[in-house]
């Protein structure tokens, strides 16, 4: 196979725990077991001990450049001026990268679409979507309007819906830029892409989907003190599990509250939230389930490393994606894969994937009640979990959902435009 020399630009690059993140550094290890080259420009910093892995095993080479602090121009422009400084990183450097392709993330993109808009670059640019604004804007804006949560709401859910306007116009103004001038679009679902081309119908043959995918290896790997540990805090009790960011994106206030209505009847079920986020979202968390009268039922982990996460997984008796927008996320794919039985919101791409009371539950997202009678079901019926968790490994296992696939579909993609 011809390798390839290729160049992955996003911000977040295995130094921070979200999707995004994990997706990008997943693809990069991918990529290069299939034998091509890849280099990565991002604002993460590792360890230098972790940089020198990644260069002399898989021969990885990882460019960090500066980018915003966290301030209220970062809330507008962040992402843009990282777009901005990898474009000229890459500018000052072409000759020694010399990528067959580039690969941007996001709003990543949008000045390297730009550039080959005024025809400042012509590398083959591909553009990979992982969400749509829209939906993390209805989102937020619905959980600011929602009375239930009020309690809870943080303060970034107020700014977000406040700046929507600003935020809406500066997102079209970047998608146009980006369909327009990328060689080629990947987006993670069907759903962002039947989204997509109700819009930009002219750009159709643009956009491809990948889906994303697991690492069996890492997933397989127990750490058995770990696992102890775990299982002594259980402690013969049922674990209700959420993985993912503390912010209202994720729908962790929605699962807290369906969660007390749970807890009334099953007073010796506990709910993990094992998660990462800043400590204004972590206090309102804490505050939140102390209002709900379920805080000795709550365990928060925080920060929790990566080779730990498959002990969580396999501890739990119920795995919920709580996220009222985007319920296929990695983390559901490797809850699946370790069998336990998923229960998932009803949107974005999770009905391509999962089939309701099959190898999955699906609940009305932004509803409460109906989440709580999902979670219900599987700890009144263990055995139906089982049969769900069973099929839901399956489903993983038969699709052969896994980063590798991601990266071969990612590389045929690629070649079409190289």
């Amino acid at each position: 196979m011809e390798s390839l020399k290729l160049l992955l630009v996003s911000p977040h690059y295995k130094a921070s725990q979200g999707g995004v993140s994990m997706h990008i550094y997943n693809l990069s290890l991918s990529l290069s077991k299939l034998g091509h080259q890849v280099s990565v420009i991002t604002h993460d910093i590792l360890p230098s001990g972790e940089l020198r892995l990644l260069n002399q095993e898989y021969g990885i080479q990882v460019y960090s450049i500066p980018f915003f602090q966290s301030t209220p121009k970062s809330v507008l422009f962040g992402d843009l001026e990282f777009s901005l400084k990898a474009l000229k990183f890459f500018q000052k450097f072409r000759s020694k990268i010399k990528p067959d392709v580039i690969h941007a993330s996001q709003a990543s993109a949008f000045f390297f679409a730009y550039s080959k808009g005024i025809k400042e670059i012509r590398e083959p640019l591909v553009t990979k979507l992982h969400g749509l604004f829209e939906n993390y804007y209805l989102s937020a804006l619905r959980q600011v309007l929602d009375c239930r949560l009020y309690e809870g709401t943080f303060r970034s859910d107020y700014i977000q819906v406040l700046l929507s306007p600003l935020n809406w116009a500066r997102y079209l103004l970047m998608l146009h830029q980006v369909l327009q001038h990328s060689d080629r679009i990947i987006v993670i679902n069907q759903f962002m892409k039947t989204k997509l081309v109700r819009t930009y119908k002219a750009l159709a043959d643009k956009i491809k989907v990948v889906y994303n995918g697991i690492d069996p290896y890492e997933l397989d790997a127990v750490d058995a003190d770990y696992h102890e540990y775990l299982k002594r805090i259980k402690n013969h009790n049922k674990f209700v599990l959420h993985l993912g960011a503390y912010g209202s994106e994720k729908g962790t206030k929605y699962l807290m509250h369906a969660f007390r209505r749970l807890s009334s009847i099953h007073r010796d079920v506990k709910l993990v939230i094992a998660g990462y986020g800043s400590d204004e979202e972590l206090l309102h968390l804490i505050k939140v389930s102390e209002i709900l009268g379920i805080r000795k039922n709550l365990l928060l982990f925080r920060n929790v490393p990566r080779r730990f996460l498959s002990t969580f997984y396999r501890n739990a008796d119920v795995f919920v994606n709580a996220s009222p927008m985007d319920s296929l996320g990695n983390v559901t794919l490797e809850a699946m894969y370790c069998a336990r039985p998923v229960v998932c919101s009803r949107s974005g791409g999770a009905p391509e994937v999962i089939i309701d009371n099959k190898n999955g539950i699906m609940f009305r997202p932004f509803d409460v009640k109906d989440l709580s009678n999902k979670i219900f079901i599987l700890i009144e019926d263990e055995k139906f979990g089982e049969r769900i968790g069973i099929n839901a490994r399956n489903t993983i296992l038969e699709r052969n959902l896994t980063w590798e696939r991601t990266a071969k579909e990612t590389v045929s993609i690629l070649k079409e435009i190289s």
